[in-house]
């Protein structure tokens, strides 16, 4: 299957993330919410149970806030299409939890199919196309993940699980898991949830005709403080204020949005206790100030 790209406009901006992010706890110098949110960030950190480990480039490109044609229906909710909400544990996968278990099991859903896909077999050949095989490192890129979905697919999870809380806690046997390759079988058996293509969505108006035409958007954001405070642990996410912290660049899923509450209704990786039953609502008002960051649709 083609890997589409339409025509991309790179974003010149300093601080460029090129680092892998392992277990690491960088502390970021407080950053204004009005400039760039790529500048100064160098790692992903882990909070709590969860990482923030999705890297950004110079050629990620910004989400534009733009209004949207007035035709659009004034709401759109698609998670009663979408597989049950998952959870990455403390491994920087939220990658493969956007495109594999929350993309290409939705595009399934939507064939008929609602096997359950593997994240594990989807970040280990998000790692190996990025020369990281055997590293927690996170994706270096939200395009790493549309790449993975065209060209290989997910394999159903019975044939690749993912490791266990437990196993988890064991550095050996996270690098075991993410240093070996699918096998012919798995591979195989992939092949049936490529996605057709992917194709980037430059602005917030854009995002929402995906979205009321039935395709989610998987959507690379920054991550700040405000994220993990109680309104944000209950799903509604604050609107950064200046000077307010990046934690790190997290991975998701947009499934619908709400005009008369001017957010965007989002797939979360941290388990149903978290948020809204693992959902959360991302304000219109966070795409400004260069918050959201390589966003992509997928079509069967």
């Amino acid at each position: 299957m083609a890997f589409t790209l339409k025509s991309r406009t790179s974003v010149a901006i300093l601080g460029i993330l090129t680092a892998a992010a392992s277990a690491c706890s960088t502390t970021l110098a407080p950053l204004s919410s009005g400039t760039s949110m790529i500048s100064g960030l160098t790692s992903g950190t882990k909070t709590a149970a969860h990482r923030f480990t999705l890297k950004f480039n110079k050629t990620s490109r910004v989400m534009k806030f733009k209004a949207s044609r007035a035709d659009l229906p004034a709401s759109i909710d698609m998670r009663a299409k979408c597989s049950p909400i998952a959870d990455q544990g403390q491994l920087g996968s939220c990658t493969a939890f956007a495109w594999g278990k929350g993309m290409a099991e939705f595009l399934a859903i939507q064939k008929g199919d609602k096997t359950p896909l593997s994240a594990i077999f989807f970040y280990v050949k998000e790692l190996e196309m990025e020369n990281h095989l055997g590293q927690d490192a996170g994706a270096e890129s939200m395009e790493t993940g549309g790449k993975t979905l065209t060209k290989f697919g997910d394999a159903p999870d019975v044939l690749s699980p993912y490791l266990s809380s437990a196993d988890q806690m064991s550095s050996a046997k996270i690098k075991k898991a993410l240093s070996t390759l699918p096998n012919a079988k798995q591979l195989e058996a992939a092949l049936p949830y490529r996605a057709a293509k992917v194709t980037p969505v430059a602005d917030l108006a854009a995002a929402k005709e995906q979205l009321a035409a039935g395709r989610p958007v998987a959507m690379g954001i920054m991550v700040y403080e405000s994220f993990q405070s109680p309104a944000g642990n209950a799903g509604n996410i604050p609107v950064p204020k200046d000077g307010e912290q990046v934690l790190g660049g997290h991975a998701v899923l947009a499934v619908g949005y709400d005009d008369a509450k001017k957010v965007l209704i989002m797939r979360n990786s941290w388990g149903t206790s978290w948020g809204d039953k693992g959902w959360f609502y991302l304000p219109y008002e966070y795409v400004k100030g260069d918050r959201v960051l390589d966003c992509w649709s997928a079509n069967n």
